[in-house]
């Protein structure tokens, strides 16, 4: 289990823009909401002038082109022809404001890997062992907030 995030900043609100497909963008807000260092957060469409401002883009990275071809090939001979993919996924971008003022961008890419072809249906199981988008974009919340202090004023004091 993980350790509780300690509250150690007074007051922040957020936008989350964006989206992803296996519901990487909606665990961002959970995260936001129940797991972040303010004691007080909440979502807003603005930049404000009190405290902090995170502004959370999600971008989705389609295949390329290749790989695009490739899997309707693939799809339609019902994967007698394999076809893989390393470029697809999410850039997610946090943008820190303090008291309405930019301080920082914070990137981060996922990428996922994936192989489809019939001869490789006996170890499909493998998969049930990696990491699934939520718990991704739980990790890289958590790295954002972790990377965010030192950018940040003192905290409030305890």
């Amino acid at each position: 289990m993980e350790a509780k995030q300690l509250k150690q900043y007074d007051y922040a609100a957020y936008r989350l823009r964006g989206g992803s497909i296996a519901g990487g963008a909606k665990e961002i807000k959970r995260i936001m909401k129940k797991e972040s260092p303010w004691r007080h957060i909440e979502s807003s469409d603005e930049v404000l002038n009190k405290g902090q401002f995170i502004d959370i883009k999600v971008t989705t990275v389609a295949p390329s082109v290749q790989t695009m071809i490739f899997g309707y090939v693939s799809v339609s001979t019902l994967g007698a022809t394999p076809v893989w993919s390393t470029q697809d996924g999410n850039d997610i971008v946090f943008t820190l404001y303090d008291k309405g003022e930019r301080i920082r961008s914070y990137e981060y890419e996922v990428r996922r890997s994936a192989f489809l072809w019939l001869g490789m249906l006996p170890v499909a199981w493998v998969n049930f062992f990696t990491p699934s988008e939520k718990n991704v974009f739980t990790a890289i919340t958590h790295q954002f907030f972790s990377d965010m202090k030192q950018d940040l004023s003192k905290p409030v004091a305890m």
